[in-house]
This record gives C-alpha cells, sequence and structure tokens, in this order.
C-alpha cells in the first residue's frame, strides 16, 4: 500500500493448519518477501491479529482460534524481515482502513463487524481508533447474549460469536443434517460442511434448534452495534 492508501499489490493465503507459532510467522514473512519482489519496496509492516493485540508492546495477549498466549509477533516478525512492524487487532485495523479511506470515510464514527472464524469488531469514536485497555476492548464478538449458551473460543458460553460466526453457522448446519438425513442440503453436500459449505449455513440454521434460535449474524451485529454506539456509519465485513 501507498502512502496516500493506494494498494499496489495483493497476495492470499491460507493461516497453515495444524501449525505452531513459528511456522504461520514464517508463512507471513514469507508472503511478505513475494510481494516485495513484485512489486515496490516495502518500508513497513502493519500486521491485524486475531484476538487481543496489545498494539503498544506489539504482543498478542491472547488469541482463541490461533491458540497464541503472549506472543511478540510484531518484534518476531521485524527480526525475520528487517522492517518495523505494527500491531493492531484485525478488526481494529479493518474499522480504522474504512475510516480512513474506504466505506466509512464520510463518518466521524464507525462500527466495523467483522464475520469470519470468529467475530470481531472495530470502532472508531469521533476520529479516534477506541481499542481499551491494551488492546482488549472493543471486542463485541464476546458479549454474552445467552446465559449458559455454546462454548466459545475464548472459553465462555454464550458469546456472539457462538452463534453469529462462519464457524457458529456451519457448526449449526451440521447439526441439522444429522438430526434429518433426508435434509436437501445433506444430500446436496453428502454429509460434509467445510469451505463452500457456508453457503448453506443460513438454510441450515433455519431447521437448527441452537439454544439461541435461529441467528442472522448480520442482523445481530446491527442490534448490538445500534443499541451500544449509534453511531454514524455501520459496515459488515465477511472474512
Amino acid at each position: 500500500m501507498s502512502e496516500v492508501g493506494e494498494i499496489i499489490g495483493k497476495g492470499k493465503l491460507p493461516t497453515p493448519a495444524g501449525c505452531g507459532y513459528a511456522e504461520t510467522i514464517e508463512a507471513i514473512a514469507s508472503a511478505v518477501r513475494g510481494l516485495a519482489e513484485h512489486g515496490a519496496p516495502v518500508c513497513g509492516l502493519g500486521i491485524g491479529a486475531p484476538g487481543v493485540a496489545d498494539g503498544e508492546k506489539g504482543i498478542i495477549r491472547t488469541s482463541g482460534n490461533l491458540g497464541w498466549e503472549n506472543k511478540p509477533l510484531a518484534e518476531d516478525l521485524s527480526a525475520k524481515l528487517g522492517i518495523p512492524v505494527t500491531l493492531a487487532n484485525d478488526a481494529n485495523a479493518g474499522a480504522f482502513g474504512e475510516y480512513a479511506c474506504g466505506a466509512g470515510s464520510e463518518y466521524k464514527s464507525v462500527v466495523l463487524i467483522t464475520l469470519g472464524t470468529g467475530v470481531g469488531s472495530g470502532i472508531v469514536l469521533n476520529g479516534r481508533l477506541f481499542e481499551g485497555s491494551a488492546g482488549a476492548g472493543a471486542e463485541l464478538g464476546h458479549e454474552a447474549i445467552r446465559m449458559g449458551g455454546e462454548k466459545c473460543a475464548c472459553g465462555r458460553r454464550g458469546c456472539f460469536e457462538a452463534y453469529a460466526s462462519a464457524t457458529a453457522l456451519i457448526k449449526q448446519t451440521k447439526r441439522a443434517m444429522e438430526k434429518d438425513r433426508q435434509n436437501h442440503h445433506h444430500k446436496e453436500l453428502r454429509g460434509n460442511v467445510g469451505e463452500g459449505g457456508g453457503n448453506h449455513a443460513r438454510g441450515g440454521q433455519e431447521e437448527s434448534e441452537s439454544g439461541a434460535g435461529p441467528c442472522d449474524g448480520h442482523d445481530a451485529a446491527g442490534i448490538v452495534c445500534q443499541n451500544d454506539f449509534r453511531p454514524q456509519g455501520e459496515r459488515h465485513g465477511l472474512f
């Protein structure tokens, strides 16, 4: 990305399945080197990572989806690449990016909800990114919406993420398909819901008997945002 926010090049790779911290950061470093070889010299790196990201110290305090605890991600990547690295929570980075030069640029206050493996959120209030103490704030995905409900990756139960994320919707779809093997979703996918199976999650959840009942992630995201913040702009992202 250029200094004025212009995207110069893109690259995409999956998070290495079953690999540890060292293998994952090496994959990130390799991707950055690959982009640098086919574009302008890279003078700095911004990392948006899932979980509690302490941007001031460059440390991932905890990431349930990655299984990381107190990992000095910014320092380790900087050592590998020889450039300065800035760390932020992925949804926070996305929210500020949209505020600065994207879909939220016409507003002073924006809330971004990301629906993917988990449910992330980023909040910009009057032009300033809200992160909370040590980057642990703005976690709307971990607001409890049902007491004693579904188990969440964070270890608690009943979180918004446990019902509205792609992971949760696929789980609900699997339950519905196992309950009724004559279901057209089960027949079409032959019982396998994975990549691409998320397209069937909406239909599967209608027949699911999850604790909170049918849950449309976008509708739930809107309820959380509007009731808590009344932002000028609200954007939902699918990742």
